[in-house]
């Protein structure tokens, strides 16, 4: 599916995908805008697919989110760069890194939260998967992690 909208680009000549064939990365990102756009219509499909199981596309609610959380999120993280791009998906260990670097330490993350979670997610589609592995909590949707959580003190 990904490959096809990338490839769809390429053929119409899109000035999206000339643009993201011309840029060179930016420094503090290290990726070229082809994996840039891979990973970020990877992690959407499946943000989009999680969403779909509970709420239907008519949904108020889900068209709130869609129009004023993950749209702008898309447009900032492929479109933006430089001072005009204020969102920034990094991994958990860039974080964590930060955060050690400031002085703080982990915290424990309490057994009764991440078994609550596993409870509620039981309620909506077993696509939904938790983990907790080296000090955080993971939410995923079928096999990839869409967000992560940590405590620090």
């Amino acid at each position: 599916m990904l490959e096809g909208l990338v490839a769809r680009l390429a053929t119409t000549g899109s000035s999206i995908y000339k643009s993201l064939q011309s840029r060179e990365p930016e420094s503090y990102d290290f990726l070229s805008y082809d994996y840039l756009l891979h990973e970020t219509l990877s992690y959407y499909t499946a943000m989009f697919e999680s969403i779909d199981v509970i709420l239907p596309r008519n949904h108020k609610e889900r068209i709130n989110v869609e129009q004023h959380c993950l749209a702008s999120n898309n447009v900032n993280i492929i479109a933006c760069e430089g001072a005009e791009r204020i969102k920034r998906h990094e991994l958990l260990g860039k974080w964590k890194s930060r955060f050690s670097m400031a002085g703080f330490e982990p915290y424990p993350l309490s057994s009764v939260v991440s078994a609550t979670i596993r409870a509620l997610l039981k309620d909506y589609n077993n696509g939904y998967g938790i983990e907790e592995r080296d000090g955080a909590l993971y939410l995923g949707w079928v096999d990839r992690i869409l967000v992560s959580s940590c405590a620090w003190k």
